[in-house]
């Protein structure tokens, strides 16, 4: 689904810009330079469009456990004044612009300036009432840091504080999965680890009905998926969200998806997604911040390898101008090799640094000992 957001005075971004969403599409960048910022933008835009605020407000200062502001005054660049939060959405021929200030007190803080916005047949409306059933669709958020697994589960439904960004609901769902439906999902997932973790898969202990509990597996050794370390209970949310089917276009946010795994599994990662993306025909997007030069690198090389269409993949770059004090994001082209133009300079040179100052130091002190 062919997604296009516009913003100015938003976060770190004073100037207006804009961002293509593919199928895939990746932000990089260093820290503390609004990356997170970006990924928090479809949920601030869904959220004025959804209209769910009791208490008046254009929106939530937290949606399912994600914090999108502590302050209202921390989405308007500068933290408010005079200036306006303007944003633009297109989706499948319909476009949505919404401009807000928000006052620094009193109720409500938010105070929408104008909203407006073409359907598809070219019918022009000025209410965000009107504008929301035409721009519909699900986000599944997930954090850089996720819930850890529990020893057990008792029940499919989550607890009140159980937030969906926390990405606890997956080990529910693939308990869900295995007792209620025929454990395809909880198949799936288990052979993505089987293929990247040395034949370690992840199975269901239905022993202690009605407690049931994720087990890894590897030939006759069972460990109960809390033990399995920090890099499988963090990379599990993600592959479960990205494998689950869906018949409703949705949105995949994810807040650094390789924490805590191995760099060798992060290629593994980026393909899983890919592949998810292509199968589900422009159902399935993905919105996904890394740090991770070998993520980039395998969808890149899918690119290459044809399985993987050039125009669904986009990489942004989120640079911050300390002249300035404001960032900017910039498009780098994919071409259908894989090769990119508009690289930045320098972003992900530190291995081959390294490696080069390593053998400097080598060659100084071969050269000393030799005196």
């Amino acid at each position: 689904m062919n997604r296009t957001l516009s913003f100015t005075n938003y976060r770190i971004f004073a100037e207006q810009q804009e961002m293509s969403l593919a199928p895939v599409t990746v932000v990089f960048g260093k820290n503390n330079v609004g990356k997170s910022a970006l990924l928090k933008l479809p949920v601030l835009i869904k959220n004025i469009l959804d209209g769910k605020n009791n208490q008046g407000e254009l929106f939530d200062k937290a949606s399912d456990g994600l914090r999108i502001c502590e302050d209202y005054r921390d989405v308007v660049y500068g933290r408010g004044g005079s200036k306006s939060v303007d944003l633009r959405i297109s989706q499948e021929g319909v476009t949505a612009e919404i401009s807000f200030f928000v006052e620094n007190a009193g109720k409500p803080r938010t105070k929408l300036e104008h909203a407006s916005g073409t359907l598809h047949d070219g019918t022009t409306i000025d209410s965000i009432d009107q504008l929301s059933p035409s721009l519909n669709f699900d986000i599944k958020y997930l954090k850089s840091i996720r819930d850890y697994p529990r020893d057990g589960y008792f029940s499919m439904t989550a607890s009140e504080n159980e937030q969906l960004s926390g990405g606890m609901s997956a080990y529910r769902q693939l308990v869900d999965d295995f007792i209620n439906h025929n454990g395809e999902l909880l198949q799936k997932v288990s052979r993505w680890y089987e293929e990247t973790f040395d034949g370690w898969g992840i199975e269901v202990d239905a022993s202690r009905d009605p407690f049931f509990s994720l087990m890894l597996r590897h030939s006759d050794l069972r460990n109960n998926i809390i033990d399995g370390g920090a890099g499988i209970a963090q990379s599990l949310p993600v592959i479960v969200s990205a494998a689950t089917e869906i018949s409703f276009p949705h949105l995949y946010i994810y807040e650094e998806p390789e924490t805590h795994l191995h760099p060798e599994a992060h290629g593994e990662m980026a393909e899983f997604i890919a592949k998810e993306a292509v199968r589900s025909e422009g159902q399935k997007s993905f919105l996904i911040e890394s740090h991770s030069v070998n993520f980039i690198l395998r969808l890149r090389k899918l690119v290459a390898e044809g399985k993987l269409p050039n125009k669904s993949l986009a990489l942004y770059y989120v640079d911050f101008d300390p002249e300035k004090n404001r960032s900017s994001i910039r498009r780098v082209k994919v071409n259908p090799d894989g090769s990119v133009i508009g690289w930045p300079e320098k972003v992900f040179k530190e291995t081959l640094e390294e490696s080069l100052a390593l053998r400097r130091a080598q060659l100084t002190r071969e050269e000393a000992q030799g005196e």
